[in-house]
């Protein structure tokens, strides 16, 4: 089918991601508080009195699916960037007829509460579609099949509340603290970053252990919402905190923040400087613009909904590089470091047992899997520092010719995972 160049919620919210308060219910939260209401902006835990995640207290009960009740026609597709207007997520689409709805269907968000007419065209198969989506892609399930899997390594992800009781991640959440977290229920970005992160179906590190903080990434204020960085100093400076009652085995390694890093944006230059001392103690703070900090460039890749996600030949570029990649003679293309990123299966926020097909990524799905890649190879390397990783992911890339959004062909590189990791094993001291 015709690939559909849009943009998708994930991109989106990457200016400003957690502000846009949507989504469904939360579960698990560690709050020393009864009513949701009498929630402080800010809520650290000493952490001499942290417990281990079966011990959270839940605040939130669960609700129900996102359903639409007034359901009764197909949306339509436009040229527009609008992620959401083939959104099935949750209808009943049994007495639809979708013979003509191909190139939409290729467009579209579903889940599985998704009710699917008998008849849909033989190159959709959304059980098979849903189920490929959950492959972290370029040979990862095969590094977890021989036991690399980020075992021992611990790990910190700040986005949106979370769900904290699905099944994908669940055993994963050791920890759970909030800072300037505005949400009033779980999100479905903080499942989606978390899922591909550390899901034992759907993540690149299934067995790293989660150091979690639900934060809005800045302010609403009259004039609207403004994004600010402080908060996520507030984060680091606390990853460095509880670091320091660790012993080295046990210390955070890797932060996974699904934003953009703007100049201008306020406490930008106060980023800059928390990054840095992350950095000089040995934790890796990824976003979605590393070149902040690092000499490291980010791009995402797709393929047909259907291809194999661990063949290199299935990719091209993602809905977002292809925008950026628009004939522009001043990029190094080979500068970026591509990876997976549209087709993609995460978990939801509706149900411990619930997951949710984007044919169209993000950035946002960018960060938790070059993090989650990082902690892999910390598993095999425990003493691979930031830069020796990044540079070994550039020298064993795979070196490839793709097409632009101009269909130009342009020279680029792709994560190449076993290259890296096998390159590591050999050469360890």
């Amino acid at each position: 089918m015709k690939r559909i160049t849009i943009l998708s919620f994930v991109s989106l919210i990457l200016l400003f991601q957690t502000i846009v308060i949507v989504g469904c219910q939360t579960s698990n939260t560690y709050v020393i508080h009864e009513e949701i209401n009498e929630r402080p902006e800010t809520e650290l835990i000493n952490f001499d009195d942290m417990k281990r995640f079966d011990n959270v207290y839940v605040i939130f009960e669960e609700e129900s699916k996102i359903i639409d009740e007034n359901f009764t026609e197909l949306p339509s597709l436009n040229k527009g960037y609008n992620p959401f207007q083939i959104d099935l997520r949750s209808q009943d689409l049994q007495h639809f007829d979708l013979g003509n709805y191909e190139d939409e269907l290729d467009a579209s968000i579903f889940d599985t509460n998704t009710v699917w007419p008998r008849e849909i065209p033989v190159d959709f198969d959304p059980s098979l579609i849903l189920e490929l989506g959950k492959e972290p892609g370029l040979g990862i399930r095969e590094l977890h099949r021989n036991g690399i899997t980020g075992k021992g390594v611990n790990v910190a992800i700040f986005d949106t509340a979370l769900y904290a009781r699905h099944e994908s991640y669940s055993e994963n959440i050791k920890t759970y603290e909030m800072i300037n977290c505005l949400d009033d229920s779980s999100h479905m970005h903080g499942s989606l970053v978390t899922s591909l992160f550390v899901g034992d179906s759907t993540g690149v590190a299934p067995d790293a252990e989660v150091h979690y903080i639900a934060m809005t990434f800045g302010d609403f204020l009259e004039t609207g919402p403004e994004k600010n960085l402080n908060y996520l100093v507030q984060g680091i400076d606390r990853v460095l905190e509880v670091n320091s009652h660790l012993s080295t085995d046990e210390q955070i390694k890797v932060i996974s923040i699904s934003t953009g890093i703007d100049k201008g944006t306020k406490g930008y230059n106060n980023f800059l400087s928390a990054v840095d001392r992350a950095s000089n103690e040995g934790v890796f703070v990824l976003t979605c613009t590393p070149e902040t900090n690092f000499d490291l460039r980010l791009g995402g890749l797709a393929r047909d909904s259907m291809s194999d996600p661990n063949t290199v030949e299935s990719y091209e570029l993602g809905s977002l590089p292809s925008l950026t990649f628009r004939n522009k003679n001043d990029i190094d293309y080979t500068s970026f470091l591509l990876v997976p990123m549209d087709n993609r299966t995460s978990a939801n926020c509706t149900g411990d047992e619930d997951y949710q097909y984007f044919n169209v990524g993000g950035n946002s799905n960018i960060v938790p899997w070059i993090a989650g890649l990082y902690a892999l190879c910390l598993q095999v390397d425990s003493e691979l520092n930031i830069d020796d990783f990044i540079d070994l992911a550039y020298e064993t890339a795979y070196d490839v010719e793709l097409n632009n959004s101009y269909y130009e062909k342009i020279n680029t590189k792709i994560i190449n995972p076993k290259k890296l990791i096998s390159y590591l094993i050999e050469n360890k001291n």
